[in-house]
C-alpha cells in the first residue's frame, strides 16, 4: 500500500526495509526541514512483542540524546500505527561505503572514534545495543558517523528483553555469549566484539568470519580463531594484529572494558602508522557551488560536544576491570618507535618523572610534548586523575634567543671550520595542526605546537588584526588599516594582497578553506567573491568587489551588518557575526549560520546563536562576543567580554543538538580566554589565557587542548614560551593554527 502522509510529515519515497520497520524519506512542513520516518508495518501493529520494542527503541535514544546518534525528532501514532521521526542522513551507511573497498586507517579511526563515544554513552545508561553492523552506521552530509537503530538492545534492570532466551542480531558482528543466547549474561564487552568486527572489516573489505550458512558463521565466533588481520593487509603492524586479538577475544573478561578504550588503543596506533592524516571526506550527497576541491589536509574528528568521560557498563553478576596495563605499555612503546624521528620523545611519559628534553629544547617544551601525546594515549575513563606533576629540573635550561637583526660584517672574515650541521626535530603534529602564528606586540610571530622554532615576521609594530594561514601553509594573510597582506614564515617575505579606498574599516578578510573564495567585510558589509590575487590587486573601491562577485546575493550580503565570517568544511556554508537585535531595540552580537549553496537569492538561515539558545554571562550588560571559531561541521567555540579589551568565559555550542556548555573555562574552571580556534581536525582548540584570579595584570599564555579530554580533570600545560613572553595584560594574540 501507498502513503504520502503520515501525521503531519509528508511522504517522499521509501529509504529501505528492515525485519521490524520500513524507512521512509519523509518533509517536516513544520520546521521545513527532510526527515527520516522508521514506522512500524501495520501487519505487526498488534503483535506485542514488536511494537513494545519499537516504542523501547524511540524512548531509548530520546533519553541519550548524544551527538554521534541519531537524533530522534519526534515519536507518535497514526490511526493506531506508530512511527520515530530522525534526523534524515543524507550521507549514506557504512555498508555502502564498504561495498567500494577497505578504508584508510585514519578514516577508520575516525570512524571508530563516533562510534565509540556513542556506545560508551549507552552503556552508562544501562543499554547495550545487540546488532551493532556496518548499516546501522550512518552518515550526515557533512561525514560524521552516528550510530542508529536500537531495536533489539538489551536494558539493564528492564527485566525481559521482549526476546526471551532466543538468539537476536546479525550473525557476521554477535559475540559469542550473543550467540550462546540462553540467557548468558551480556554487558558492554558484547558490543566491544562487534564493533572489534566493524574495525576489522574498515581495514579489510570483508569480517573475520566466512562460511557459506548464517549458523556456520555464528558457530564460528565460539570455536574459531579470527583470520589474523595481516594476512589480508600485510602492511598493518604486529601491533595492530595485537588489537584486533584483544577486541575479538572469546572471553568477555579478555577483551577491552568499553568501546572508548579500543578507539584510544587504535588511535595511538593510527598516530605511529599514519602520522599525517588526510583531510575529512565531504559527503557527495551535499551539493555546494562550483568551485575547485578542497587540498586534503587534516582528518575529520568525532566532533562532539565535550563528551561524558566513558566508563565501562557493569556485567550482569560479572566483576569489571580497569584498563589493563598493557595497552598504556602498548601505547608507549608504538609512539616512541614510530615518532622518536619527529621529535616525540615519550622516555618517562608513564612515570613521575616526565619527558627528557631533547637536545636543543627547553624541559618546558618537552613536558608539552609529553603532556599532549598523553592526552592522545590515556583512555577518557583513567583521564579523571590529576597526573602527578614533573620535579623541576635540575639546571637551568635558557630559552633560545628570539630573533634580532644580524649585523653585516665589515671585514673579511678569517675562515673557520664548517661546523657539522645539527638536525632538527620535526615539529610535533596535533589535530592536523604543526605550527601556530599569534600577535605580539602587534607585530607577527610563530612557533610550533611544541614551543620550538619560534620566529618574528613582521617588526612595523602596525595594528594588526585577522591572522590565517594561507591554503599552502606557507604564510600568514592579516589586516593592517585597509589593506591586507600576506608575511612568509620561512622568509618574512611581506607582500600586499589588496587596499582598499573610500571606506571606514575592513575588519574581515577570511579564505574559504578550499582556497576559492574569500569573505571580505567593509563597514559591517558582506563580499564573498573568488580568491583570486592579480583580480584582488585591482580592487580599490567596494564597488569592484560588486563587479568581481559572481553571486549577487553575497557581493554585498545585505541581510545584517557582518562584523566576522567562518567557512564550512565544504565552502557550502557561512557563520557570520551580525549585529543583532535582542527583541527590545537594543544591539547586541549574534552568530548566523547561513547556506550559501548555489547562490540562493536570499541564502536561508540555518541557525541563530546565543539568542534563546543559551546565555553568556555579562551579555546582559556588554552584548558582545569577542570572537568565535567553527570547527565546519557542527561545534562553535566562543568567548564573552569580561575583563581587558575582550577576555571572557568560554562557550562551546554544538549546532546540531541547539545545545550549548556554560563556561567550559578548561583552565582550573576560571576565566578568562580569548580568540578560541579549532584546529583543523577540530579535535583540539587554541586560545589565548588569562587568569582572572591574578588581577589585570596577569601575564598572558597560549594553550592548546584536547577537546575530548575536557571535564575529564586533565591539568593542561600552556605552549611554553620566554618568561613574561607578553607583558601587555590587554594584548590581542589572536593565535591561529596551520594545517600540516
Amino acid at each position: 500500500m501507498t502513503i504520502d502522509h503520515i501525521g503531519r510529515y509528508e511522504i517522499k519515497g521509501r529509504l529501505g526495509r528492515g525485519g521490524m520497520a520500513t524507512v521512509y524519506r519523509g518533509f517536516d512542513p513544520r520546521f521545513g526541514r527532510e526527515v527520516a520516518i522508521k514506522v512500524l508495518p501495520l501487519d505487526m501493529v498488534d503483535d506485542a512483542q514488536f511494537r513494545t520494542r519499537f516504542e523501547r527503541e524511540a524512548h531509548s535514544i530520546a533519553a541519550l540524546e548524544h551527538p554521534c546518534i541519531v537524533p530522534v525528532y519526534d515519536f507518535a501514532e497514526d490511526n493506531g500505527q506508530p512511527f520515530i521521526v530522525m534526523r534524515l542522513m543524507k550521507g549514506g551507511s557504512l555498508a555502502d561505503r564498504l561495498k567500494k573497498g577497505a578504508l584508510s586507517l585514519v578514516d577508520a579511526s575516525r570512524i571508530l572514534e563516533r562510534i565509540a563515544q556513542a556506545l560508551d554513552a549507552a552503556h552508562q545508561r544501562g543499554i547495550i545495543h545487540r546488532d551493532l553492523k556496518p548499516g546501522n552506521v550512518l552518515f550526515d552530509e557533512y561525514d560524521n558517523a552516528y550510530l542508529s537503530d536500537f531495536g533489539i538492545a538489551h536494558i539493564a534492570g528492564a527485566g525481559s528483553t521482549l526476546t526471551g532466551t532466543g538468539v537476536l542480531g546479525t550473525p557476521a558482528y554477535m559475540s559469542p555469549e550473543q550467540v550462546q543466547g540462553g540467557g548468558a549474561p551480556l554487558d558492554a564487552r558484547s558490543d566491544v566484539y562487534a564493533l572489534g568486527i566493524i574495525l576489522y572489516q574498515m581495514l579489510t573489505g570483508q569480517t573475520p568470519f566466512q562460511a557459506d550458512t548464517p549458523a556456520r558463521v555464528m558457530m564460528a565466533h565460539i570455536l574459531e580463531q579470527p583470520e589474523p588481520i595481516r594476512n589480508l593487509r600485510p602492511d598493518l603492524s604486529p601491533e595492530c594484529e595485537a588489537i584486533f586479538g584483544k577486541a575479538l577475544a572469546k572471553d568477555p573478561d579478555e577483551r577491552f572494558d568499553s568501546a572508548g578504550e579500543l578507539a584510544a588503543a587504535f588511535k595511538a596506533l593510527v598516530l605511529t602508522e599514519a602520522p599525517t592524516p588526510q583531510s575529512r571526506p565531504l559527503a557527495p550527497t551535499y551539493e555546494a557551488p562550483t568551485r575547485a576541491a578542497r587540498s586534503p589536509a587534516t582528518p575529520p574528528p568525532a566532533p562532539p560536544s565535550p563528551p561524558t568521560p566513558p566508563g565501562p557498563l557493569p556485567a550482569e553478576n560479572a566483576p569489571r576491570r580497569g584498563i589493563p596495563l598493557w595497552i598504556f605499555a602498548l601505547a608507549g612503546v608504538l609512539v616512541l618507535g614510530g615518532l622518536v624521528g619527529g621529535g616525540l620523545l615519550l622516555k618517562g611519559l608513564l612515570t613521575p618523572g616526565g619527558a627528557a628534553p631533547t637536545p636543543g629544547q627547553s624541559a618546558s617544551a618537552a613536558s608539552f610534548q609529553a603532556t599532549q601525546t598523553a592526552l592522545v594515549l590515556v583512555s577518557l575513563s583513567e583521564a579523571t586523575a590529576t597526573p602527578s606533576p614533573s620535579p623541576a629540573p635540575t639546571s637551568t635550561v635558557t630559552p633560545s634567543p628570539l630573533p634580532t637583526e644580524t649585523a653585516l660584517p665589515t671585514d673579511t672574515p678569517t675562515p673557520t671550520d664548517t661546523p657539522t650541521p645539527t638536525a632538527t626535530p620535526a615539529p610535533i603534529v596535533l589535530g592536523g595542526a604543526d605550527r601556530m602564528a599569534f600577535l605580539r606586540d602587534n607585530d607577527i610571530w610563530t612557533v610550533n605546537l611544541d614551543g620550538g622554532d619560534l620566529r618574528q615576521l613582521t617588526k612595523d609594530g602596525g595594528e594588526k588584526t585577522l591572522l590565517q594561514w594561507m591554503p599552502d601553509g606557507k604564510a600568514v594573510t592579516y589586516i593592517l588599516g585597509k589593506c591586507v597582506h600576506s608575511v612568509e614564515d620561512a622568509t618574512g617575505r611581506d607582500e600586499l594582497i589588496m587596499c582598499l579606498k573610500a571606506i571606514d574599516t575592513l575588519s574581515d578578510f577570511t579564505i574559504s578553506p578550499d582556497g576559492g573564495q574569500v569573505a571580505i567585510s567593509i563597514d559591517n558589509q558582506l563580499y564573498v567573491v573568488p580568491f583570486d590575487r592579480e583580480a584582488l590587486a585591482q580592487v580599490e573601491y567596494r564597488t569592484d568587489l560588486r563587479r568581481l562577485g559572481t553571486c549577487a546575493s553575497l557581493a554585498p550580503y545585505t541581510r545584517n551588518a557582518v562584523k566576522q565570517a567562518r567557512w564550512s568544511d565544504d565552502a557550502a556554508m557561512l557563520a557570520v557575526k551580525v549585529i543583532g537585535n535582542d527583541g527590545t531595540g537594543r544591539q547586541v552580537d549574534l552568530v548566523d549560520v547561513v547556506s550559501i549553496a548555489g547562490c540562493p537569492d536570499t541564502p536561508p538561515r540555518r541557525d541563530e546563536f546565543p539568542a534563546q539558545r543559551f546565555t553568556i554571562k555579562t551579555y546582559d550588560t556588554t552584548p558582545i562576543i569577542q570572537n568565535f571559531t567553527w570547527d565546519g561541521v557542527y561545534l562553535f567555540a566562543l568567548t564573552g567580554f569580561v575583563r581587558n579589551d575582550g577576555f571572557g568565559d568560554l562557550y562551546l555550542y554544538n549546532s546540531d543538538l541547539h545545545k550549548a556548555d556554560a563556561e567550559v573555562n578548561p583552565v582550573d574552571g576560571v576565566c578568562c580566554y580569548r580568540d578560541p580556534q579549532f584546529s583543523p581536525d577540530g579535535q583540539y582548540l587554541a586560545f589565548a589565557f588569562q587568569d582572572i584570579r591574578a588581577g589585570a595584570a596577569n601575564p598572558i599564555t597560549l594553550y592548546y587542548i584536547d577537546l575530548s579530554t575536557l571535564g575529564t580533570g586533565v591539568r593542561y600545560t600552556p605552549i611554553p614560551l620566554p618568561e613574561d613572553f607578553f607583558s601587555n595584560p590587554r594584548e590581542k594574540p589572536q593565535p591561529i593554527l596551520r594545517p600540516h
